[in-house]
């Protein structure tokens, strides 16, 4: 069977090591099942990208690249006001971090990975 590698920090290499340790599974098999799921993911987004039948004339193409993020202004009625404060408060996040990873977890159809 074909094999990747790569170089990283030793520190990277015994964080990655405890992950695939918790999930009982090894390194390599850990690695494999990202790389996998990353051209998954790249095959839809690429597909996506060639196909948009809804997509209005005016709207941008999605590009993903750069670190500059945009805003974006929501009303919501009171009571989805005070549930998003409640569910942003429980994780120690903001409102609006808490709108975008579930955005994100939507868009990406992949849970948001963050340390409490």
């Amino acid at each position: 069977m074909p094999v990747i590698g790569a170089k990283v920090s030793v520190t990277i290499k015994d964080e990655f090591s405890a992950v695939a340790s918790a999930r009982s599974t090894t390194t390599s098999a850990l690695a494999a099942r990202l790389i996998v799921d990353f051209l998954d993911r790249q095959s839809k987004e690429d597909a996506a990208l060639t196909y948009q039948p809804f997509a209005l004339p005016s709207t941008p193409s999605v590009v993903r690249q750069g670190t500059r993020s945009e805003q974006v202004f929501v009303r919501l009625e009171p009571y989805y006001f005070a549930e998003l404060g409640r569910l942003a408060m429980e994780r120690v996040w903001h409102r609006g971090t808490y709108l975008g990873n579930l955005l994100r977890a939507h868009i990406d159809q992949r849970p948001v990975l963050c340390e409490l």
